[in-house]
């Protein structure tokens, strides 16, 4: 049995080089997986399409981890994603976003989860809003 901080860190490394089937060997086949802004997902498959979606989106999409601690079969991670808006953008209200050009970075926490070297499930926190004002949809909070 690897080591979760390891596997954890091949997941990365697949998601960055947009390498789905080696995260479909990463990952169980149930998940319980939550994402900001109401997303569920409890399937490998549901997984796959939600990283898709992403990659879709932000073609040169990039996660990077900055801090991972491992307690007992969890993992902490505080991290950040990278990317141009370079392609569609699905909703989670139901409409599509076309692609504005612009970059965006985001700051995320993940709790994930694993039953021996799978990982099962856990909660990916992120700044939607953050994200929605790098791409223009809303005006940027006042300085001070």
């Amino acid at each position: 049995m690897a080591d979760i901080a390891t596997q954890y860190r091949k997941y990365l490394e697949a998601f960055n080089a947009q390498d789905h089937d080696t995260i479909d060997t990463l990952v169980a086949d149930q998940l319980d997986f939550r994402i900001s802004g109401g997303v569920k997902v409890t399937t490998r498959g549901e997984l796959r399409a939600e990283n898709e979606r992403w990659l879709k989106a932000f073609p040169d999409g990039k996660a990077r981890v900055d801090e991972l601690i491992v307690s007992g079969n969890t993992v902490y991670a505080r991290g950040s994603s990278s990317g141009t808006h370079n392609g569609p953008l699905p909703t989670t209200v139901g409409y599509e976003l076309p692609p504005t050009g612009r970059k965006v970075t985001e700051a995320w926490l993940e709790i994930a989860r694993y039953e021996g070297d799978l990982y099962i499930g856990g909660e990916l926190i992120y700044d939607r809003m953050g994200i929605a004002e790098q791409l223009g949809l809303m005006p940027t909070a006042a300085t001070t």
